[in-house]
């Protein structure tokens, strides 16, 4: 039972069966491609998740792993500043939604990219975002034309015009200035803090896929045991065949260090020996 549930709990099961069913999708759609809209959908979705799990592949590899795993760490680590975006991303968008300022097909999602754009992309229109449309009057005609220039002009404030603005003043201040500089510090934070163990956590990755590859061969075996007839070798020393050695720095080396932090320390660390050395002299 923990077993299983620890399965469902680990993020990279459910992205392997996300990609497993967009490829069974996408194959099946292009081997009964009609050209509609549906067919398109699921190829497109197919042919993009075989680009992200070909980036995914990549922390495997010794030239890209140490720099993709502390990307990938320091992004799962503002998740619970992710929570706090969306809480206040929603609040704004429930209000606003209430003001019935969209009414097209689909107000929720019309009224979701105003408050998105608005609050993750800093691009708004007032006129839009209250939900009165500009309006274009005649203005005058052109040199050697009779026809008339139109040109816009500002609609009259709407009943929505004060709540729409403290909706768009909320959003603008708190959401877009705020909350979105906090999130570049954060990840700059965390990917300066991964950045110095990278090296590990790319060891680390890897060895947790040796481990999946060979839990599947094994359960192969024991499902299929007619079909898996070839053993792998094993050392003869019992010790060495179970366990897997590696080895440690026990201090850190200035040309293993990448980021600022961990360089500065270094340093830091190196004047306060160099500065004990003299005052041991004197």
């Amino acid at each position: 039972g923990h077993r299983i549930l620890q399965y469902f709990v680990e993020i990279g099961n459910w992205i392997d069966w996300t990609c497993i069913i967009m490829a069974v999708s996408g194959t099946h759609a292009i081997a009964t491609f009609q050209g509609n809209m549906y067919d398109r959908g699921r190829v497109g979705l197919f042919c993009a998740s075989q680009w992200l799990r070909l980036m995914y592949s990549f922390r495997a590899l010794n030239w890209c792993g140490p720099r993709l795993m502390p990307i990938l760490y320091a992004v799962k680590d503002t998740g619970a500043f992710l929570a706090i975006v969306l809480c206040c991303i929603m609040s704004a968008l429930h209000a606003y939604y209430i003001l019935a300022a969209r009414d097209g097909r689909s107000p929720i999602y019309e009224a979701f990219l105003q408050i998105a754009r608005l609050g993750l992309l800093g691009d708004f229109d007032l006129h839009d975002f209250e939900g009165v449309d500009t309006v274009f009057m005649p203005g005058g005609e052109r040199r050697g034309e009779r026809d008339p220039v139109w040109e816009p002009e500002d609609p009259e404030p709407s009943d929505r015009y004060i709540l729409s603005h403290l909706i768009f003043f909320f959003v603008g201040a708190v959401v877009t200035v705020i909350l979105m500089n906090i999130l570049i510090g954060i990840l700059s934070a965390n990917y300066d803090l991964y950045e110095d163990i990278g090296r590990e956590l790319f060891l680390r990755e890897r060895a947790n896929l040796i481990r999946n590859y060979w839990g599947r061969i094994r359960a192969w075996e024991r499902l299929c045991p007619w079909f898996m007839r070839r053993k792998a070798k094993v050392a003869a020393d019992a010790e060495f065949a179970t366990y897997l050695w590696f080895a440690v720095r026990e201090e850190g080396h200035e040309a293993s260090s990448r980021s600022v932090r961990s360089d500065t320390g270094l340093k830091l660390r190196a004047l306060e020996e160099h500065q004990q050395m003299q005052f041991q002299e004197l």
